[in-house]
């Protein structure tokens, strides 16, 4: 759901995490602040600004607590906590992170002063042009069943992994935009062309014991064959 409008109320259901992620506006340097919950029953995001934030942190429901949000303006919110949940959770702020791969921990900003600085990124160097991993494979003597076969492996296993990041630094309720799909077609990538130099009885025995180290899940084949509705 978008942010409240003035003199709006609602009452939602911290996600089982306490965490709130930080994201930077589409327009302008500012940044918005996202809180994953159920209102009404239903999995929702709910945003707003500093003033948001500062309301929801000083008077925390804690995690799977519930309460009231009103906002009074765009520099008031007013909290009410209606059902106390883990108030040893959180609230933790994170902010997705390239380098990282994944979630990272921010401090608290000075509610007083401006919104925390999003963590510095290194400078990479130009890439360079290369052929694409499938070609790099042909180049290799592999056939084009063999190539499916292996990416597809490949893309399987790259989605289990970024699907438990995902649910680990969201919760339960996030769904697939452009920074997991990223995501998932580079880790494909690299596990494809890692698998392309191993001969037939090696990557068999790969995908035989291939084991998702999160919950010790065997991932044996992959995808489905329609890929029609990946976004890349």
């Amino acid at each position: 759901m978008p942010g409240l409008k003035d003199n709006q109320t609602i009452e939602l259901t911290v996600n089982k995490y306490g965490s709130i992620i930080q994201k930077k506006s589409k327009s302008g340097d500012g940044f918005y602040f996202m809180l994953e919950c159920e209102v009404d029953g239903r999995s929702q995001k709910v945003w707003g600004e500093m003033p948001f934030l500062k309301a929801l942190v000083i008077d925390w429901p804690g995690a799977e607590g519930t309460c009231t949000v009103e906002k009074l303006n765009s520099k008031r919110y007013d909290v009410t906590i209606t059902d106390p949940g883990d108030l040893d959770l959180g609230p933790d702020l994170k902010t997705w992170d390239d380098d990282h791969g994944g979630f990272v921990e921010l401090e608290m900003p000075d509610f007083d002063g401006p919104a925390p600085k999003q963590p510095k990124k290194a400078e990479k160097a130009p890439a360079k042009a290369t052929a694409s991993p499938a070609i790099q494979a042909l180049n290799n003597g592999k056939t084009v069943d063999d190539i499916a076969r292996r990416y597809h492996w490949a893309l399987g296993l790259s989605q289990k992994i970024w699907n438990r990041t995902f649910t680990q630094g969201l919760g339960d309720s996030w769904e697939p935009d452009n920074v997991y799909w990223e995501n998932v077609r580079a880790s494909a990538n690299s596990l494809f062309i890692e698998s392309s130099k191993l001969p037939d009885s090696a990557f068999q025995a790969a995908v035989a014991t291939a084991v998702e180290a999160l919950d010790g899940e065997v991932v044996e084949a992959a995808v489905k064959e329609d890929d029609d509705d990946l976004p890349f």
